[in-house]
């Protein structure tokens, strides 16, 4: 079999990771190229590699090396489609992590392009489809003895599952008798969440669904005189999810009395404050906030004492710090979200959503018409 030996684009946490486990642990492969736009993380990436790794911090030419048959990119989403593009054309097999792109129109681009070569050289990092859990339930499906009706995977009978024509066209959903008995008839997924409570409370459970971008939690409900029929906690249950609340409210109480302690009155206080808490490297929330090395570390030594707002909300959503926590880092930086213009209304819908991701919160700042997160040149503000 012929050795990959591989040009690896983009070299912060992620794709430091990928050259460790490629050196380390994948036959028949090898990081041959780094690139990183910053020199200091190619070199970093180049290290990791080991002696006679290539260093670029432009990727067409690292792609383009003569020595280069294969391509991983690991850069921030957003910044995918170009070396995925040079790869196509370059007509060398790519793999990139996810997104493939962050518009419909970029993804279009890159499958016509490679459609355009007549070889299929892009394979996305949708890793879970070949883990062995996954590959159970897709059989499942796959066999028709369970259904997945878009919010959970059911047993496909009639006395768990009806169709709807009430839309104008057929829609499976549960029935009355499935909803009081979900667990019943529906898989069960075993859930681990530590989130900003790592050091403080580990809470274990389990889901039929995830967690979504979803009106209801923002509608205001009526009364429903069948509740207590359609209920299906227990008491004990009930009881688990109060201990869990009451143990987040204990460990926030904690930070605030932290932080008033350390003085942490200013947004890079607070800024290293949280990273620290929170055990998230530069370099991590560079690649989990799109905001470059740099900027970060202008803003914990207080060179840059107000970051656009853009950009506070990314370091929110790049620590994954809860609303109370977002909030006041909007305050140190002289910010608030209360009024009722377009672009406060989607931060506060955002700050629901703060176990997501920096590709999620864009996604659904598109559905506002509001700029992506961090701040970009030339995009405009809905009014």
């Amino acid at each position: 079999m012929e050795n990959l030996n591989i040009a690896l684009i983009g070299c912060g946490m992620i794709g430091r990771e990928h050259i460790e486990r490629i050196q380390n642990r994948i036959r028949n492969a090898k990081v041959v190229a780094v690139c990183d736009v910053f020199e200091e993380g190619a070199k970093k990436g180049a290290e990791i590699a080991g002696a006679g790794t290539k260093v670029y911090t432009d990727f067409n030419e690292a792609i383009n090396d003569p020595d280069v048959n294969a391509v991983v990119v690991t850069t921030p989403g957003q910044f995918h489609k170009g070396p995925v593009l040079a790869a196509i054309k370059a007509g060398k097999p790519v793999f990139s992590e996810k997104p493939l792109a962050n518009t419909a129109a970029d993804g279009k681009e890159i499958v016509e392009a490679e459609m355009a070569g007549g070889k299929h050289l892009v394979q996305v990092g949708f890793m879970r489809r070949y883990d062995r859990g996954y590959r159970q339930v897709k059989e499942l499906i796959d066999s028709g003895k369970f259904v997945y009706i878009g919010y959970v995977t059911c047993i496909n009978d009639p006395k768990y599952i009806t169709v709807d024509l009430t839309g104008g066209g057929a829609e499976l959903k549960l029935t009355d008798y499935a909803r009081e008995h979900v667990a019943e008839c529906c898989l069960v997924y075993s859930y681990r969440s530590t989130s900003y409570l790592k050091d403080e409370y580990e809470f274990y459970g389990e889901s039929y669904l995830s967690k979504e971008v979803k009106a209801d939690y923002y509608v205001e409900h009526t009364y429903d005189k069948d509740f207590n029929y359609k209920c299906v906690q227990t008491a004990d249950q009930i009881a688990e999810a109060v201990a869990a609340y009451n143990a987040a409210q204990d460990a926030e109480k904690k930070v605030r009395m932290e932080m008033a302690a350390k003085g942490c009155d200013t947004f890079a206080d607070s800024l290293k404050y949280h990273m620290t808490r929170k055990k998230v490297k530069v370099e991590e929330l560079s690649e989990r906030s799109g905001l470059s090395d740099t900027t970060i570390k202008n803003y914990r030594s207080g060179t840059i004492p107000y970051p656009p707002i853009e950009n506070v909300m990314a370091v929110c959503i790049g620590l994954n710090l809860n609303r109370p926590y977002c909030i006041d880092l909007l305050r140190t930086a002289n910010y608030q979200i209360n009024n009722d213009d377009p672009r406060s209304r989607a931060y506060r819908f955002l700050l629901d959503y703060t176990d997501g991701t920096l590709q999620q919160w864009n996604m659904i700042l598109d559905q506002f018409g509001q700029p992506h997160i961090p701040y970009q040149r030339n995009q405009k503000i809905a009014e």
